[in-house]
């Protein structure tokens, strides 16, 4: 199953440079030297380039509240309790619907949220002089939906205990909260003095307390003590945040309402956000186009005909993603898995040709010719954002094993045992036709350069792929590639995924008898940078961490990104203004519509 970007793309691409690196000693690719070997110009100039784009401006002041935005996803939700169920699709419901204590502040015109926690459901907090015991103040003007069972009721501190007892019992994150559950994880207690007050007791220093209560549906979201017995959190939704699910049609759409009880009364400024499900993207580009949502994930091969067609779309520069992917996992459930020896994993990384995957999958070429310039990084495994970059002289000897190496990727693999390559399987999930033309380039990458006999296997996401893959700590077979999201604390975001508590096995016990305690330098530099107050010494850690990751390659960072652009129907307003992480609901809470402007569905 090789898609056909690898095939009349990327494959010919390849072949012109392979000749003189298969014999090379190392090799570099950097962007100037592809950019010549492609034959790339300067297109129609800067300027005219420039011409093109919107450029994001706060309208706040100017906004007329109402209306419906027409937005998407891109899969069915999977249930509706937020301690239970933390996929994509139903993370982004429960995280628009129910409160949290703190929550981050947006970055400001496309800058990164600095991590700097704002109150929500807590209106204060104050911690002790030895920084393990904080005390929240809840506000008084946080309410309930108003329907029943809650009936409008304002949200209390029993709210609060009843949603951590039941986070410290059934949440998959538990580890990485509950110090019952982990020695690693920080939050002893929580208890009620009375109904405004919560107090959190900390088995240590934890300086990402509040950027973890600020997390959603990843780590703490308040559900109403009414879930027992009064309503049913797997199918319903009562919750104390911005909207209200006002209508669930399964396979079909999501419908929220504003919610008349949220604290901040100027947000949010659209009354509905209506969601249909779209799970092809074909089908997204044509409603998208159709004006039927006003704004989609369009490929960024996409943008430049689609702008074409539509010049009144508006195009706009995009913002780095912190999302982590494409990731290469690997499964270890049999004792002679090759995954086991570092050099094999080290050799996956080195038959990955990451620049041409970027340009080709980021259309670099295309936006250069437009007047369009990008900038393209190199995905580590704190992000493009979160540490140092192998493309830096600062990030020492260790960033050859991202650089497309075919020569020496074979030499390791013949060390190792593999002289003619072996063969493995990749799982694919089976929501994720979207970028599977991605994962065959990097899977003809693969197979090409080291030899390798690769047999696709798409797997339901929820039954394999989520208990294998996301789940399994290493106990299947095969590889596999997902994705992450970090948050404004990148910190945080490296110790829950590959801490002993995190979610990804990292760090390999070679004889596979002891999997779980995995690499003790993963383990403890991780605590560190989490426990760790000051924020260039955390940095550091950062930077350790992600300099030693890319000798083990516990897992595979196989891509990168291009910054590219994004289009939206000009209905949309104060777009690009606000960035948010996690949960999304800090920039779209801002949105609002211009009626004067409608789509091409609307007029």
């Amino acid at each position: 199953m090789t898609g056909s970007y690898w095939d009349k793309v990327i494959r010919q691409r390849l072949i012109s440079r392979r000749a003189g690196l298969i014999g090379a000693a190392s090799a570099s690719i950097g962007l100037a030297a592809l950019a010549a070997g492609c034959g790339g110009d300067s297109g129609t100039g800067g300027e005219q380039g420039e011409s093109l784009l919107t450029r994001s401006v706060d309208t706040s002041k100017s906004a007329k509240p109402g209306g419906a935005f027409r937005s998407f996803v891109a899969a069915d939700a999977r249930g509706f309790d937020p301690h239970t169920n933390i996929t994509s699709t139903s993370s982004d419901a429960v995280d628009r619907v129910y409160g949290r204590l703190t929550q981050f502040a947006p970055g400001l015109n496309g800058e990164f949220p600095n991590g700097t926690i704002l109150p929500e459901h807590a209106e204060s907090w104050e911690y002790t002089a030895d920084r393990l015991q904080v005390t929240f103040k809840l506000r008084t003007d946080a309410k309930l939906d108003p329907r029943a069972p809650t009936n409008g009721r304002p949200v209390d501190a029993q709210d609060v205990i009843y949603s951590w007892e039941r986070i410290e019992k059934i949440h998959p994150n538990r580890n990485g909260l509950a110090h019952s559950v982990s020695p690693d994880a920080p939050i002893l207690s929580m208890q009620a003095p009375d109904s405004r007050t919560v107090v959190v007791k900390l088995a240590f220093e934890f300086p990402e307390l509040l950027s973890d209560l600020s997390r959603g549906g990843q780590r703490f979201l308040i559900l109403p003590r009414e879930a027992e017995g009064s309503f049913d959190p797997r199918t319903d939704i009562r919750g104390s945040g911005p909207w209200t699910l006002s209508e669930y049609k399964p396979s079909s759409s999501l419908t929220y309402s504003k919610n008349p009880n949220w604290y901040r009364k100027d947000r949010p400024f659209v009354d509905k956000w209506e969601q249909p499900i779209v799970t092809e993207y074909t089908t997204r580009l044509a409603q998208f186009k159709a004006g039927a949502i006003f704004n989609a994930a369009i490929r960024l091969e996409d943008v430049l005909p689609t702008k074409r067609d539509l010049p009144q779309l508006q195009l706009y520069k995009d913002e780095w993603s912190t999302t982590v992917e494409p990731t290469i996992r690997f499964g270890l459930a049999s004792p002679d898995s090759p995954f086991w020896d570092q050099r094999v994993r080290q050799a996956f990384s080195m038959l990955i040709d990451r620049e041409t995957w970027i340009r080709v999958f980021g259309a670099v070429e295309e936006f250069e010719k437009a007047g369009l310039p990008i900038e393209t990084r190199w995905m580590t495994h704190a992000s493009v954002e979160g540490g140092v970059l192998p493309h830096e002289k600062e990030f020492g000897p260790n960033a050859k094993y991202y650089q497309l190496n075919i020569a020496e990727a074979k030499k390791l693999l013949s060390a190792a045992g593999y002289p003619n390559g072996f063969t493995t399987d990749v799982l694919y999930r089976s929501d994720g036709q979207a970028v599977f033309s991605r994962y065959d380039a990097l899977v003809g990458m693969l197979k090409e350069g080291g030899g390798l006999n690769i047999n696709v296997k798409v797997v339901d996401r929820v039954n394999e792929f989520d208990r294998l893959v996301r789940r399994g700590r290493g106990d299947w077979n095969g590889f596999s590639f997902d994705v992450g999201a970090a948050s404004p604390s990148i910190a945080a975001f490296l110790w829950r995924r590959y801490a002993n508590t995190g979610t990804v096995f990292a760090g390999f016990d070679r004889d596979g008898k002891d999997r779980l305690r995995g690499d003790p330098y993963v383990n403890e530099i991780t605590n560190k940078m989490v426990r760790e107050s000051d924020a260039q010494k955390r940095q550091s850690l950062i930077d350790d961490f992600v300099r030693y990751m890319a000798d083990k390659m516990y897992e595979v960072p196989a891509g990168g990104q291009a910054l590219g652009f994004r289009l939206v129907w000009p209905v949309i307003q104060n777009f690009g203004v606000f960035r948010a992480i996690v949960p999304q609901q800090e920039s779209d809470i801002h949105l609002w519509l211009d009626q004067a402007k409608p789509p091409l569905a609307s007029s």
